[in-house]
């Protein structure tokens, strides 16, 4: 008789993927999805072969190359594109890999003194970079060769990011323009976008009030309010936000996305825009106007959030500031049904400083930046910012998905509950199939005893009880396998819907 056995592989297969389940959760414009080198050389470290091996990072978010040739350089390198993560990602990202979308980034552990790790695109491990030694060390090992040709392909990127009040250092004629490049992602798509800017025009808002004055005399109310719709003035004659709205709205509609993933995809613009650690940690700053958002390409949240109100604007939806005063945080909102919105304001929230779904909560803020949301409670729950001030309201469109991400979000509770009883239920299977193999192998031994003795009476006589042991053994298992395929295909639902919510 043959005997049916549990093999090593089905246990860890049901070991493995509950760990993985419970620690988841114009001047001239051009748009097109990202195919150059550049986008294949993302995050990486590319050493100069031709050059005594000079260093440099692709940024992965707006595909430029910057020099690491000195200490100072990778310091200033990991303060200004440093993402925050918490211990707890860290730890799991560590214990695993970090998630794909986090290729090539350097990852800074917020509650622990702003250790810094590379991600290596190629593998997705991380790699320390504390002190010069261990940045050098990473640099040698995970460098890519690359020759002068193929360099100077990608754009030089500069870490000055201060404009306020001048001009860049890079721009010596005034009426010349600057090309930036946006790059982002959107369900798992690379795209970019190539606009030029024009350096006075610039210059005009970079000389605009960033401070609102009245008289002692006048009794002004709603001074948030003014100081706001001040921020959000555009410029005689600047059409950029219309046109850019435009080319986005244009692109996701090629892409046959539908009008609730068009205000996705342009959320998506925003929040692939460099955040400003720099500027974030000094003890005062003054907020940037869009337009000097876009041509420095990176801005702090109470930026991105300006940018954001004004695009949704421009795209005819019902927009308005969020400002979290606990949390020093500023987020935008996006007009939706009531039931959905923040503190039945009718706006739905929207983070602009890391890539999160609209209506998803951060979790924490590093910096006033966006870490993480809350996969395991609820990611809907803004508790942890504290009451919220909504500020220049405008009527206009609705968003209407957040609901079917709150029914996704129940679902994936549902299902936790199930997986958790139910890997319990599997274990204590597994527990009474090792009794039961035992069974068939006690009885197995006494056949071969009996035969080992000649004693061919008491073999045959155990014969039928073996078989009927094997016979329920095998119905057992083969039971047990069904009911760890059906888990392993929860375990997959369960992943792609937190992806799906989250990403």
């Amino acid at each position: 008789m043959k005997k049916i056995v549990i093999t090593p592989k089905i246990i860890s297969l049901i070991i493995a993927l509950s760990i993985s389940f419970f620690s988841c959760f114009g001047l001239g414009q051009s748009i097109r999805a990202a195919d150059d080198l550049a986008l294949r050389l993302r995050g990486k470290i590319l050493l100069q072969v031709e050059n005594k091996g000079a260093a440099w990072y692709v940024n992965p978010q707006d595909l430029k190359r910057y020099y690491l040739g000195r200490p100072d350089d990778a310091f200033q390198l990991m303060r200004r594109f440093g993402l925050g993560v918490s211990n707890a990602d860290f730890g799991f990202y560590d214990s695993f890999h970090a998630p794909a979308k986090l290729a090539g980034r350097i990852l800074l552990k917020v509650e622990d003194k702003g250790q810094a790790y590379y991600v290596d695109p190629t593998n997705l491990k991380l790699y320390y970079l504390g002190r010069p030694f261990d940045a050098l060390q990473v640099i040698r090992q995970r460098g890519l060769g690359i020759n002068n040709v193929n360099l100077e392909k990608i754009v030089v990127g500069t870490l000055g990011t201060t404009f306020n009040n001048q001009t860049s250092t890079n721009n010596t004629n005034q009426d010349q323009s600057k090309t930036v490049r946006f790059t982002w992602n959107y369900k798992g798509k690379e795209y970019y976008l190539v606009f030029g800017f024009n350096n006075n025009l610039y210059q005009a808002y970079t000389k605009s009030p960033k401070v609102y004055y009245y008289s002692q005399k006048d009794q002004v109310d709603n001074l948030q309010e003014r100081y706001y719709g001040m921020i959000l003035t555009q410029k005689e004659g600047d059409n950029t936000i219309s046109i850019i709205a435009n080319n986005l709205v244009n692109l996701g509609t090629n892409q046959g996305l539908t009008s609730d993933q068009l205000v996705e995809f342009v959320i998506a613009f925003v929040q692939g825009i460099p955040y400003d650690t720099t500027k974030s940690q000094q003890s005062s700053f003054a907020p940037n106007y869009a337009y000097e958002t876009l041509y420095n390409d990176i801005g702090i949240c109470s930026d991105k959030t300006f940018l954001t109100v004004l695009l949704l604007r421009e795209m005819g939806y019902g927009a308005a500031i969020l400002d979290y005063p606990q949390a020093k945080h500023s987020a935008a909102g996006i007009a939706c049904p009531l039931a959905d919105s923040i503190s039945n304001s009718g706006y739905c929230y929207v983070e602009t400083t890391n890539y999160f779904s609209i209506g998803i909560i951060p979790k924490s803020i590093s910096n006033g930046q966006a870490t993480s949301p809350d996969q395991l409670s609820s990611p809907f729950d803004t508790s942890n910012l504290g009451p919220v001030e909504v500020y220049q309201k405008t009527s206009g469109r609705s968003y209407n998905s957040v609901a079917d991400r709150k029914a996704t979000f129940n679902q994936i509770q549902q299902n936790k509950i199930w997986l958790t009883t139910e890997n319990e239920s599997l274990a204590k299977v597994k527990s009474d199939l090792d009794i039961q193999f035992q069974k068939v192998k006690a009885s197995m031994d006494q056949m071969n005893a009996a035969k080992d003795k000649g004693d061919y009476a008491t073999y045959n006589s155990l014969v039928p009880g073996y078989n009927d042991l094997v016979n329920k053994y095998n119905i057992a298992v083969t039971a047990y396998r069904a009911r760890v395929e059906n888990y392993n295909i929860k375990i997959q639902e369960n992943n792609n819907l937190l992806t799906q919510l989250f990403n």
